[in-house]
């Protein structure tokens, strides 16, 4: 077996919520008259940082501060995030891991208390030894977050894998030196993935088979 320890991202890797986060964002777009979104058109403008993908989309932070936009898309998503579903696929996975003894985490640009909430409600708290999540709501420092998470442990990077499902995730294993795939069923399309130098699957199954715990 290739790797002893898996760090989950959770938005779009094991949490399938790419449609709420469009429908809610096409709601805060149309209360000011800017184009609406398509699945993969939000596929191909979503990123990190999200002040940047927020511009993309034509908001002017000088009529509105980014801040409040970012809160406002916080509050609504915070209501309706609780009708996604886990992504097709990961619950196995997960299993799958656990099975095999690896050790799994998830590391997040979801604020922490928020974080713990969802996955607690999605009954698979159990899979995971920590919880990694921001201490703000503006999805904002985690590079930063990885690192401090690392500071403290004598880790071998080489068996330690991130699983993610955005270029801000490969950016996030290469800052810590861990090896890195990407899903292409999550908040980016596969053809913006496939531009980087990491392996990308299309489901969870080509994970497992990728990791050796098929």
């Amino acid at each position: 077996m290739r790797y002893r320890q898996i760090i989950w991202d959770w938005n779009g890797t094991l949490l399938d919520d790419k449609d709420i986060c469009v429908d809610i964002m096409n709601r805060i777009l149309n209360r000011r008259a800017l184009p609406p979104l398509s699945r993969e058109k939000y596929c191909s403008v979503f990123g990190f940082p999200v002040k940047d993908y927020y511009k993309r989309l034509g908001f002017d932070f000088r009529v509105e501060p980014f801040e409040d936009i970012s809160l406002e898309y916080i509050f609504a998503y915070q209501q309706q995030c609780f009708q996604a579903r886990l992504s097709e696929g990961a619950l196995g996975a997960l299993e799958s891991c656990r099975q095999a003894g690896l050790s799994q985490i998830i590391l997040s640009a979801t604020e922490q208390t928020f974080l713990e909430q969802q996955v607690a409600f999605f009954g698979i708290r159990h899979y995971f030894r920590e919880l990694l999540g921001l201490d703000n709501c503006h999805a904002a420092g985690k590079v930063e977050l990885a690192r401090a998470w690392m500071a403290d442990k004598e880790l071998d990077l080489s068996t330690i894998i991130l699983v993610g499902d955005t270029v801000h995730d490969y950016e996030v294993a290469s800052a810590i030196g861990c090896a890195c795939v990407l899903l292409s069923t999550g908040h980016q399309s596969g053809a913006r993935l496939k531009t980087l130098e990491v392996p990308v699957f299309d489901d969870f199954g080509q994970l497992e088979i990728f990791l050796e715990i098929s």
